[in-house]
């Protein structure tokens, strides 16, 4: 894949500058690229499986296997395919538990993939330790740290990642972390790096669903971003699913609901099944609503199948479908094992939810749409109705195309 041309230094207005100014979403972005492949990836993993079997002493390849299943896993949020990663990477660490930054940064990528964010940052701290010129590992150690709350040492991470190797890795993550900053012209301006430095099909979806995403989280119009998202790579998952949200956030629930089958049809991915079973329970389809809860549930197991930790998804159905002290639980954890903005969120509505505003309204915050709605909820439950409407003003004014917003008035909530 062609790498982008630009120094750090063409990038100063938005990086060198901005990157030192980081302190400490309703809807998250996937994680940005694990690395670049120059050609397609379910081939060079076949291509790798067929060398293993004539040459199974290769240290290298079995971690360049590993990193390639976790990467098919992050294009197709299947994770049947992080045992496959784990199995690789475990062996070629076994082959050469030495100067093996490759599978290092492998085991860094899987472990976050799974949720273990403190077992990937010291898989990343490894790697960077085994090779200080290995930009990939300072990039999944900035992504370890942003989930553990220390943008301080994300940021530290970043700009070491940035200085080695600017490029779509590089850049995604700037934005990102100019996201949670809410320097929204800066996280365009990156991303739009990005965009230019990209080559392969599945990069240049990936950006244009990230741009997607920042345009939905500020109210302005995202659906097109799906779209060419979905011109790059046609059935792009994440675009799949964007798209659908975007239609249902501008009022045209019939075709969102079609767009929504498809997502699900295609890649039934936890988060996308609640916003499907959400959106036909707010038009009174109950029935199939429920349909796409159960399906939920089995999803969920597949991906605790795969190793990954899924309170919060787990967490944020059961607080509004379920059982409301589950969703507790399931929360607490994940809030202990990454104490974020967003989950800190979903905590305060499961505890609000399980009748314990009290409590709750210590960990609400009103920093994206869906988080001052929740506080909005929590203060009136608790008699502050006019906080209750300050905060609900500042939902509407954050983002007044929150389908969720929408959807919880429709449930009387």
């Amino acid at each position: 894949m062609k790498r982008a041309a630009l120094p750090l230094l063409a990038a100063a207005s938005l990086l060198a500058v901005a990157l030192v100014l980081f302190a400490g979403s309703d809807r998250e972005p996937g994680p940005p690229p694990v690395r670049a492949f120059a050609f397609d990836l379910a081939g060079r993993i076949a291509a790798d499986q067929r060398y293993l079997k004539q040459a199974p002493q290769d240290a290298t390849v079995w971690a360049e296997l590993g990193l390639g299943y976790v990467e098919q896993a992050r294009l197709t949020a299947n994770p049947a395919y992080y045992p496959k990663a784990e199995g690789a990477l475990r062996e070629s660490l076994r082959l050469r538990p030495g100067a093996n930054d490759t599978a290092l940064v492998g085991m860094a990528a899987l472990t976050g993939a799974r949720h273990e964010f403190a077992g990937s940052r010291d898989w990343a701290i490894k790697a960077a330790a085994a090779n200080p010129a290995n930009p990939l590992a300072h990039g999944l150690l900035s992504d370890a740290y942003v989930q553990l709350g220390d943008l301080a040492k994300a940021q530290t991470s970043l700009q070491t990642m940035l200085d080695a190797k600017p490029g779509v890795a590089s850049y995604t993550r700037a934005a990102h972390l100019f996201r949670i900053k809410k320097e929204f012209p800066r996280a365009a301006h990156a991303l739009k790096l990005a965009l230019d430095a990209a080559a392969g099909s599945a990069d240049i979806a990936d950006i244009h669903c990230r741009r997607g995403e920042l345009a939905w989280q500020t109210g302005r119009p995202s659906l097109r971003a799906y779209e060419q998202a979905l011109a790059a790579w046609p059935g792009y998952p994440a675009a799949l699913a964007g798209r659908a949200r975007a239609l249902a956030s501008i009022g045209r629930n019939q075709e969102a609901v079609r767009a929504y089958a498809t997502a699900v049809a295609r890649n039934p991915e936890p988060q996308t099944l609640i916003e499907y079973g959400e959106l036909l329970h707010s038009l009174g389809r109950k029935t199939e609503a429920e349909t796409q809860f159960r399906a939920l549930r089995g999803a969920l197991k597949l991906f605790a199948a795969g190793g990954v930790a899924g309170d919060l998804t787990a967490g944020r159905f059961e607080a509004d479908h379920g059982d409301p002290a589950a969703a507790v639980t399931h929360l607490a954890r994940e809030f202990a094992r990454r104490p974020t903005g967003e989950v800190a969120d979903a905590y305060a509505w499961a505890l609000h939810r399980a009748g314990r505003s009290r409590e709750a309204i210590a960990h609400a915050r009103d920093d994206t749409a869906l988080a001052a709605f929740h506080r909005s909820k929590i203060e009136r439950a608790l008699g502050r109705n006019a906080d209750a409407a300050r905060s609900l003003a500042r939902a509407k004014r954050l983002n007044p195309n929150l389908p969720n917003l929408r959807m919880e008035v429709a449930r009387g909530r």
